[in-house]
């Protein structure tokens, strides 16, 4: 699943939709981390590290 920063956000905070609620969204929260982790550790990222540090810097 492809998403934005305000469609990861809303899916994180999604509670009330859930049928499960609250536990559904405690269980998504690892696993949008996890995605962002690993997007973030692709190839293609490496590419970009030097811009990176030079924001955080």
């Amino acid at each position: 699943m492809q998403l934005n920063g305000d469609q990861k956000m809303g899916e994180v905070h999604m509670r009330y939709e859930d049928p499960v609620g609250d536990i559904g969204r405690t269980n998504r929260q690892p696993q949008v981390m996890r995605a962002n982790v690993n997007k973030g550790a692709s190839f293609a990222s490496i590419n970009k590290i030097q811009s990176v540090v030079d924001v955080l810097g």
